[in-house]
């Protein structure tokens, strides 16, 4: 098994105190360690086997008086040496990254020697822009939505409200950091996956939903890293169960390993394959009546998602399809875009099936523009 990349918390202190002491430059200090995790602005994503911290690194996230977004320093990254050439210094700041884009950073800094190549190549390969000075400075530019993160809309820079800055502090009231969903965030950066995850407040509406249902049963059409699974699975009422379907099996994985710390392993079964051979495959097992349907998978294929929910549902069920405007593509009834007509179909398709009654929302912040249609089952 390859370390566990994790973000540490001050129940950590034990871990951290068994620290290869290659990997660090000097002894730990317990006073100052535990001022480190006590305080919410400091960060430390470690790679842990057997144990042992055996890499990690360090960062601070802060606002300076002439900026508008919070900006996070990378302090410090370490790899024990008998753990070099594995890919740990890449996986730490990628969680660190992943924690930056969670907190609505708009970018991330780090120095390094010019000397030292190793650091110069892992920060180029993470998307970090060399800016020569004394040191060399690599800029992540959270920002910037070709590189996944959040994405702002076409008349934001107009709007003297940034929908994003609403988005942050809707966040940070009402679905405010949670250790099992920011380590889940953590770990399915650090893997690799798409940052294409329902934002934390869109996350808690699937909860409230699921709860308002008293759903005792919940089917999920694209897994992902297992965010809104664990959203959705803590909403279950007692005995209930969760299937959530994940056609890419390294994605599979990380969403196992992120709901088994979340706790939810018992309440939740992850099927790996394509969804629609799977959703057969319930039709056959008398799986169901679901309460709640989520689909949030490719995006062609969503009519058929929908056709299948309604089958696999009941008078009073919820079915909630996620990414309906597309940036506003959805108006293009030309488009060639097989998403934004799968898209479309589905949407037409709810407006004319009379078994349901629907609606849909556009949404503008931390995940762009876009939005969810939610139909009820009706008969």
């Amino acid at each position: 098994m390859p370390p566990e990349i994790r973000l540490l918390t001050s129940a950590d202190e034990g871990l951290l105190s068994r620290a290869s002491s290659a990997a660090f430059d000097d002894p730990i200090d317990g006073r100052a360690m535990r001022e480190f995790l006590a305080d919410s602005r400091h960060h430390i994503a470690a790679a842990v086997e057997d144990g042992v911290v055996v890499g990690f690194a360090t960062a601070v996230h802060y606002v300076h008086p002439d900026k508008r977004d919070p900006e996070l320093w990378i302090n410090e990254v370490n790899v024990a040496p008998s753990h070099r050439g594995r890919g740990l210094g890449k996986a730490v700041v990628r969680a660190l990254l992943g924690v930056a884009r969670t907190l609505g950073c708009a970018e991330a800094w780090v120095l390094t020697e010019r000397s030292n190549g190793t650091a110069m190549r892992l920060y180029a390969s993470e998307g970090g822009v060399e800016a020569p000075i004394d040191q060399t400075m690599f800029t992540f530019r959270l920002g910037d939505s070709s590189a996944g993160n959040v994405t702002r809309h076409p008349h934001e820079e107009t709007m003297a409200v940034q929908p994003v800055d609403i988005d942050r502090y809707l966040s940070s009231l009402l679905a405010p950091h949670d250790d099992a969903l920011d380590a889940a965030l953590s770990s399915s950066t650090a893997a690799g996956l798409p940052e294409i995850q329902v934002s934390p407040t869109h996350g808690k509406l699937l909860h409230l939903l699921a709860r308002l249902q008293n759903a005792r049963a919940i089917l999920e059409i694209g897994t992902l890293g297992g965010y809104s699974a664990i959203w959705l699975a803590r909403a279950l009422a007692p005995g209930g169960k969760l299937i959530t379907l994940e056609f890419d099996p390294k994605h599979a994985e990380v969403a196992r390993a992120n709901i088994a710390r979340a706790g939810l392993a018992d309440r939740v079964e992850i099927r790996v394959g394509a969804a629609l051979e799977a959703l057969s495959k319930l039709e056959a097992e008398k799986a169901g009546p679901f309460d709640l349907v989520f689909i949030d998978a490719d995006k062609v294929n969503n009519l058929h998602y929908f056709e299948w929910a309604l089958k696999l549902t009941k008078r009073g069920s919820l079915i909630i399809i996620d990414n309906v405007v597309r940036d506003g593509a959805v108006l293009d009834a030309k488009s060639a875009d097989p998403s934004v007509q799968g898209t479309r179909r589905a949407l037409e398709m709810m407006a004319a099936e009379p078994r349901v009654t629907a609606t849909a929302i556009q949404t503008i912040g931390l995940k762009g523009h876009d939005g969810f249609a939610i139909a009820l089952v009706t008969g």
